[in-house]
């Protein structure tokens, strides 16, 4: 209630389609460090899926020795077909970094862009970016995933 007069901010974001259906987007406060440039992960991945081809995508930070963090994605294409063209994966790739560095700028340049089958959610659909870095850096292990609807999402990552 502090941060907007007579308004409840939640921390979460959240779009809503032209039907009226909301998507639980994940934290605001979600954010990534590269080379001392602070990025929310949302506006990362509002500019990757404004790309035709991607349905859907999450982007977190992994450790870097230079820059201290450098950014990874992973997405869901519209076309899952494409997925098995590894000639239309390399556009597409080269797309996004390219709408990347145009929209937010060359440091926010994902070094790492893999394209899945699904990505881990909640039952009310709110991204779980915390179950990706986990399994990227090999402690998922010690997570609870007693709020992962999709738990074979993981596979894929």
């Amino acid at each position: 209630w502090s941060k907007y007069k007579d308004i409840w901010y939640h921390g979460d974001l959240v779009s809503v389609d032209y039907d009226g259906l909301w998507y639980m987007q994940g934290r605001t406060d979600d954010i990534i460090k590269v080379a001392g440039h602070r990025i929310g992960s949302a506006e990362i991945e509002t500019v990757i899926t404004s790309h035709p081809a991607v349905a859907e995508a999450v982007a977190i930070s992994m450790p870097d020795e230079v820059k201290g963090e450098t950014i990874a994605v992973y997405a869901i294409l519209h076309n899952k077909s494409l997925t098995l063209d590894s000639g239309n994966m390399n556009i597409i790739r080269d797309e996004i970094i390219k709408n990347v560095e145009d929209s937010v700028g060359r440091f926010a340049r994902p070094n790492l862009i893999k394209f899945v089958n699904d990505l881990p959610k909640t039952r009310t659909g709110k991204l779980l970016r915390r179950l990706v870095r986990a399994k990227m850096s090999k402690d998922i292990e010690q997570q609870d995933l007693t709020t992962l609807e999709n738990p074979v999402s993981l596979d894929d990552i």
